[in-house]
């Protein structure tokens, strides 16, 4: 099974005792592997969500693979931990993705995880970034100066806040 995508030559000889030996020169094309299961996200603006793209390393060598992303409204740790030698069934590595989304709508993103001796793996990730949730402040939170938010834009964004309603008691 090869692990990676490319060419590569082999020689395969048959023997036989009534028939004598065969000896055939081949040429082998590995071609990249499809797409990993997609990843769905569906988080309000100013949340993040958290899920785990799965793959199975198949080297037989311990392997460390680099993670990258296509889209700043997801994270993810750029060296994964190191995935042990895989036998035959190959051992399950795990890379944890975080998206916190900038814009409400609809988007696409694209994880890349690969090493040298482990080969790449691809998956896409379809999200939808929806209003956020209205959370009214507590007692506690009314006797802070100023509001804070979980989510740093980037750019920085100018925001402005007005109350939708007039106070009342407690």
């Amino acid at each position: 099974m090869p692990l990676k995508a490319g060419r590569s030559d082999a020689k395969i000889v048959f023997n036989s005792i009534d028939l004598g030996q065969y000896i055939y020169e081949v040429e082998l094309l590995a071609t990249p592997a499809g797409p990993e299961r997609a990843l769905i996200f569906k988080t309000g603006l100013g949340n993040s969500q958290v899920l785990q793209a799965r793959l199975i390393n198949y080297s037989k060598t311990k392997v460390d693979y680099t993670s990258k992303t296509d889209n700043a409204d997801f994270h993810v740790e750029k060296n994964t931990q190191p995935a042990t030698s895989g036998g035959v069934g190959g051992t399950e590595v795990t890379i944890e993705v975080t998206f916190e989304p900038s814009q409400l709508g609809d988007s696409k993103g694209t994880l890349i995880v690969s090493s040298g001796g482990g080969g790449e793996y691809i998956s896409h990730w379809l999200v939808t970034a929806i209003t956020p949730n209205r959370k009214d402040p507590s007692p506690s939170e009314l006797d802070k100066a100023s509001p804070s938010s979980s989510r740093t834009f980037s750019p920085p964004q100018q925001l402005s806040c007005s109350p939708s309603t007039t106070p009342s008691s407690l």
